[in-house]
């Protein structure tokens, strides 16, 4: 019995690979048990990264602080091909939502602040095995949702800056009217059509005409 409850311990335990910087470890700790699982801090070169993967076939990759984000992702990409069934873990501060859109995009599964403890990462790393969901830290949502507010905000303070010539034209835009087809119904030039639409697009904030019509519709224009 002691020798069967041996076997499940160790079939049990998983490799966690670290890229970059975790505040809550000391720079030169290459390896620390918590648990059933083993970090192991990696190197940022490909072949040294992809042979611990080959060696250690971890379930977890930790992306930390320190390196530049396309670095992170190329390698992140390196240890995914090795052992395609990889999760990614990302640690970055709370109030970069950019940061975390990113790398939700990219496939990450958890999302924690540097300053957690690698005892209650593993827990969190554990669960998102066990119920195969997305764990973000608790302030993310309302940062998003805080976030989107301020840009709303923002929009619709550019957007109070529009003239009533701006409004129409933008009016007749939102219609589909090109340049030319504008200046004739507002008996305007096409160079003076050409500078309203530039105007609008910067207060607006958009890119391009489509955006700006999606924007003025967002806003109730």
């Amino acid at each position: 019995m002691a020798n069967a409850g041996t076997a499940t311990t160790t079939a049990a335990r998983i490799a966690v690979l670290l890229l970059g910087e975790w505040a809550m470890l000391r720079s030169n700790q290459e390896k620390l048990q918590v648990g059933s699982a083993t970090i192991v801090r990696c190197p940022d070169e490909p072949g040294l990264l992809k042979h611990i993967a080959l060696e250690l076939s971890p379930s977890w990759l930790v992306l930390g602080e320190g390196l530049p984000e396309d670095r992170l992702a190329a390698l992140a990409t390196v240890a995914r091909l090795v052992t395609p069934r990889l999760r990614l873990a990302v640690l970055g501060r709370i109030d970069d939502v950019d940061r975390y859109d990113r790398w939700l995009d990219r496939g990450a599964s958890v999302y924690l602040q540097p300053t957690v403890p690698p005892a209650q990462a593993v827990r969190v790393l554990l669960l998102a095995d066990d119920v195969s969901v997305v764990v973000i830290d608790e302030s993310l949502p309302r940062l998003r949702v805080a976030r989107q507010a301020q840009l709303r905000l923002n929009l619709m303070v550019q957007a109070s800056d529009l003239t009533k010539r701006e409004r129409q034209v933008l009016h007749l835009m939102r219609l589909g009217l090109r340049n030319s087809a504008i200046g004739i119904a507002l008996k305007l030039s096409e160079n003076a059509v050409e500078f309203h639409v530039s105007n609008i697009l910067s207060k607006l904030g958009a890119e391009n005409r489509t955006d700006a019509a999606q924007r003025a519709n967002a806003l109730g224009l």
